[in-house]
């Protein structure tokens, strides 16, 4: 049982666990705090548009019933290419996070490249930290296995990008579509 609520009408894909806290300098401590790690989604009054992005709850659990902490939920991944978080824990606790690279606005039309039709995010491992308030926030960081998918680095021309005037990639890399993040 939960009081858990997000702004708009419908919370997806809540993980509830454990997650370690770090100090407000980001140094390793023995804390942890109980968090939902979820999603909400949909209409929000005054607004025609859809909006998903990922949410955090933390607060404390008594076996049957989650309480959340007064200020929350926090949006710690936001944006529409950002949704469906799955979290779990490594055997020393430590939390790691995916997310799903779509949205429920296009997710369902026809994309131009060929083989896939949205992805999945690269894992991340995330922790609580205070920021200077003292609310504990969600911090994530690329696994240290995958930085070395961040070491390239290609410098295209300013260009203009929309509907009618697709981008024109540097020699050596892939096109991947009309996709645009």
């Amino acid at each position: 049982r939960s009081s858990v609520q997000g702004p708009g009408p419908l919370v997806e894909c809540p993980n509830m666990m454990k997650v370690k806290v770090r100090d407000v300098n980001g140094l390793t401590t023995n804390a942890t705090r109980w968090c939902i790690i979820g999603c909400i989604q949909g209409y929000y009054a005054g607004s025609g548009d859809s909006y998903e992005n990922c949410a955090l709850w933390v607060g404390n659990w008594d076996g049957t019933t989650f309480v959340p902490d007064n200020g929350y939920p926090l949006i710690w991944d936001y944006g529409p290419d950002s949704y469906a978080a799955t979290a779990g824990q490594d055997d020393q606790g430590n939390t790691f996070v995916g997310t799903w690279l779509g949205s429920w606005a296009y997710c369902g039309s026809y994309m131009p490249f060929q083989g896939f039709q949205n992805i999945q995010g690269m894992p991340r491992q995330c922790w609580l930290q205070p920021d200077t308030t003292g609310l504990l926030r969600l911090y994530t960081a690329p696994l240290a296995s995958d930085m070395s998918a961040y070491r390239r680095v290609t410098q295209g021309s300013r260009q203009t990008i929309s509907a009618n005037n697709d981008y024109i990639w540097p020699d050596g890399t892939l096109p991947t579509g009309k996709c645009f993040r």
